[in-house]
């Protein structure tokens, strides 16, 4: 009997020690760690900036608590934040990605929380519908801003300005911009025009330059002969000989006159004298413009002295020709 109480006593203090320890691991268990702890903090402060309306700060509060401790809820959240942003295309992926995935509770709740949210979100994303012309089927590669996308599929965007590049080998590149409204449905075509082909341009044949002609040296005009230039200092000084002659009997002729008559009257022998220095003074005169006529061609003569190499004058031979008419005379000459 007493052998019997002692081990149902054993058996009991057995079961007490086992128990403590489970309740202990239990306990244990409930208790979030502290990247748990920090992610909650972060969450609850994210969920408090989008109920504010803070819509960046709500996205990078709960952008953080989810890479450290991932939640279905905090998802949710961050995909309103999103949505506050305008961030549509990025708001769908985040809530797409759980409403397909869900396996326990917490993730089923919080998978129907982001249809309903996708629900609402397909009525306000814009989409862009593209079709190609010019380059043949499947070889067009279109980016929206810098993104590569299917142009056979439609494609998300969102509101706001956007890019659309395509490139075609053999086709020019084709660029647009496009305006997207919420809600907007987009229909854009992107025409290819064919590369125009340059045909090669072949070489022209270089040849080496033509040496100028040298310079031919000039050949020193020879001086012609002085023989014209003396032969008219020659008549001008027979004519300024004739000329003094002249003068000198035209005075003397004069001064017989002059003797012979009283004042201006004068008797009638002396008529033939008075005719006699008159005829006398006009040989002189004469004489005189030969003479002078002479000095002048025979310095142009010797001065210009054409010969070898100089221009040719119309006439080459000089002269001079002494005149007289009627109560005048003169000379005239070429030089």
């Amino acid at each position: 009997m007493g052998m019997k109480k002692a081990g149902i006593l054993a058996a009991a203090i057995a079961l007490g020690i086992l128990g403590s320890g489970i309740a202990e691991a239990q306990s244990k268990k409930s208790q979030p760690s502290s990247e748990t702890k920090a992610a909650q903090s972060l969450a609850a402060k994210g969920r408090a900036a989008l109920r504010a309306q803070r819509y960046e700060d709500a996205e990078q509060l709960l952008r953080s608590a989810q890479e450290a401790s991932p939640s279905p809820d905090v998802q949710v959240d961050l995909g309103r934040a999103l949505i506050g942003l305008k961030r549509y295309v990025e708001a769908h992926d985040v809530l797409s990605e759980l409403a397909q995935g869900s396996k326990s509770p917490a993730e089923k709740r919080a998978a129907a929380a982001a249809k309903i949210q996708l629900k609402s979100l397909e009525k306000r994303l814009p989409t862009l519908k593209l079709s190609v012309a010019g380059a043949p089927a499947g070889s067009a590669h279109v980016s929206v801003d810098g993104k590569d996308v299917d142009a056979s599929q439609e494609i998300p965007l969102d509101p706001g300005e956007h890019t659309v590049t395509g490139e075609a080998a053999g086709f020019y590149r084709v660029v647009k911009k496009v305006n997207a409204t919420e809600g907007g449905r987009l229909n854009e075509e992107l025409a290819f025009a064919p590369e125009e082909k340059v045909a090669k341009k072949e070489p022209e044949p270089q040849f080496a330059p033509t040496p100028p002609p040298e310079p031919k040296e000039k050949e020193s005009p020879s001086r012609g002969s002085v023989v014209p230039a003396l032969a008219a200092f020659g008549l001008g000084a027979a004519g300024v000989g004739v000329g003094i002659g002249f003068g000198l009997m035209a005075s003397s002729e004069a001064d017989k006159v002059k003797a012979q008559c009283n004042g201006n009257e004068c008797p009638r022998s002396v008529e033939s004298g008075l005719s006699s220095a008159k005829t006398k003074g006009t040989a002189s005169t004469i004489g005189f413009i030969v003479g002078g006529a002479g000095v002048v061609g025979g310095i142009v003569l010797l001065i210009a002295r054409p010969g070898k190499g100089s221009p040719s004058p119309e006439r080459s031979d000089a002269f001079v020709t002494p005149w007289i008419g009627p109560g005048m005379a003169g000379a005239r000459g070429a030089f």
